[in-house]
């Protein structure tokens, strides 16, 4: 049985995506799978792909209506350098005003009856298309220029707010789930990001977080969250929340904006990953490891020099599957340290 890991940055959550039944145990949650939800054609073309050029930031914010939020939220976009944002409860019901912002382009669902208004803004260098779904609650972008040779799945997510409505959320997140695993049954190895406002507390999505994204569980913005694949993890810092946004600190909503920054990997010159050996399986398996069946593969009369590559490659190779040997979960040589100076103003 194969799994994939569902992560918050800085593993604040995590849930299992299984490949054929849905999973409750340790480490995991339930997990949904329903139809696919059908891609369409027009009007959902893809723009012009760009390329990245410096570390990206995503954020997700229930602005409560967007008029005269704009200058603000633009000021935080150039200040943290943020290539996406998903901005929930616009209030905007016409697509003739719906919220724009300098150097981005909108994908947007306007707000109706039991709905208050989701879009996505990307910024102009990243390329981007919307994949139709089901649900007005949710947004699905496929972004280019993020990762180099990568497509990321960006989902925007928006739900309805009042605890009358707890199961029409959870019916609202189906899509979602179904959706996720179909991108991991095709590719395990895809990034997928899903941020916005669950309404939902974090211990409602999972009751395996480690925290809250937004601190106490009273703050408006511990409904609001980011969920990342098991392969964004190790690119990604720590979910910030810009308090600044929200209207306890002087801002302009009653939720406080949430996103984290990613950072960039050269995979040509990226460092192998760190290994490990455990002392206490060795020590009571070395004969397993000296005996096992992989030892078959060595040849005697070979070259000495290939000899010991060979004796090498096979000792590790066993270890591994044996469990003595693993990779570190977060190795340091893969990570860079944040940088701690201010981005320039200026969009990308």
């Amino acid at each position: 049985m194969s799994t994939d890991i569902l992560s918050i940055p800085g593993s604040m959550l995590s849930w299992a995506h299984n490949l054929r039944n849905p999973v409750n145990a340790q480490g995991c949650t339930k997990v949904w799978r329903l139809e696919i939800i059908p891609q369409l054609g027009n009007p959902w073309q893809p723009t012009t792909s760009g390329t990245a050029l410096r570390p990206t930031s995503l954020l997700a914010w229930n602005c409560n209506g967007f008029n005269y939020k704009g200058n603000a939220l633009l000021a935080l976009a150039n200040r943290c350098n943020i290539g996406v944002v998903i901005l929930g409860g616009h209030l905007r019901k016409s697509y003739n005003y719906e919220p724009k912002m300098d150097g981005y382009k909108t994908f947007n669902q306007v707000a109706d009856k039991g709905f208050r208004g989701l879009c996505m803004l990307v910024r102009n260098d990243l390329g981007a298309y919307r994949k139709q779904t089901k649900s007005p609650h949710l947004m699905h972008l496929v972004i280019t220029g993020v990762e180099k040779g990568k497509v990321w799945h960006i989902f925007g997510i928006y739900l309805q707010s009042g605890t009358q409505h707890g199961s029409t959320r959870r019916q609202q997140l189906l899509p979602l789930w179904d959706t996720i695993n179909r991108i991991l049954d095709n590719d395990p190895a895809s990034r997928i990001t899903v941020g916005g406002d669950f309404n939902i507390p974090l211990k409602g999505i999972s009751q395996l977080a480690l925290r809250k994204t937004a601190g106490r569980s009273k703050s408006s913005s511990a409904i609001d969250h980011w969920l990342v694949s098991s392969q964004v993890l190790p690119l990604s810092t720590k979910t910030k929340v810009h308090r600044e946004m929200a209207s306890t600190y002087h801002g302009l909503s009653d939720h406080a904006a949430i996103g984290f920054k990613l950072r960039k990997i050269n995979h040509e010159t990226q460092t192998s990953p760190q290994m490990k050996w455990d002392k206490k399986l060795l020590k009571g398996n070395s004969f397993e490891l000296l005996v096992h069946d992989n030892w078959a593969e060595f040849e005697e009369n070979e070259p000495l020099d290939e000899q010991a590559d060979k004796w090498h490659n096979i000792l590790e190779k066993t270890a591994a599957e044996m469990g003595i040997r693993r990779t570190l979960e977060r190795p340091k040589s893969y990570i860079t340290q944040p940088q701690k100076k201010a981005y320039p103003s200026g969009i990308g």
